[in-house]
């Protein structure tokens, strides 16, 4: 059976709220939802972390500078950068960095620390064509 009725994001939006408010969706699924007719319309830099919020990491830090960086900011990913982050590198993960430690070894990343590739995605991009090169 095929269905002639055109649905508009506005029938959606309004299932989804009638959904929320009888309590069918609870409130992170009804976040998700909305969120997900938003990022069409927004653009991948709305969606980051400010660039002075980002912790990374200098590929000559010291050993100490890492580790207080770590236990000060618990993420699970560290941009590595030559100097300053406009030289990107890569990333660490903060589970290799903890693999390192329980086996005594050394967090410089310099050491042989696993860093891994990122992917630059222009700013002028939406977040559904970036979700795509992942």
């Amino acid at each position: 059976m095929v269905r002639k009725d055109d649905i508009t994001s506005d029938d959606i939006y309004a299932v989804v709220e009638a959904g929320a408010l009888a309590g069918v969706l609870r409130k992170q699924e009804h976040e998700l939802i909305e969120n997900v007719f938003e990022l069409e319309s927004r653009t991948v830099p709305s969606s980051m972390t400010p660039r002075e919020n980002v912790i990374w990491f200098d590929l000559h830090e010291d050993e100490q500078s890492l580790k207080n960086k770590v236990a000060e900011h618990p993420h699970s990913k560290f941009l590595v950068c030559n100097e300053d982050i406009d030289h990107i590198i890569g990333y660490v993960d903060s589970k290799d960095l903890l693999n390192r430690v329980l086996a005594n070894q050394s967090l410089a990343l310099n050491s042989g620390v696993q860093i891994r590739n990122t992917l630059i995605v222009p700013g002028y991009v939406n977040p559904f064509r970036s979700v795509g090169k992942f």
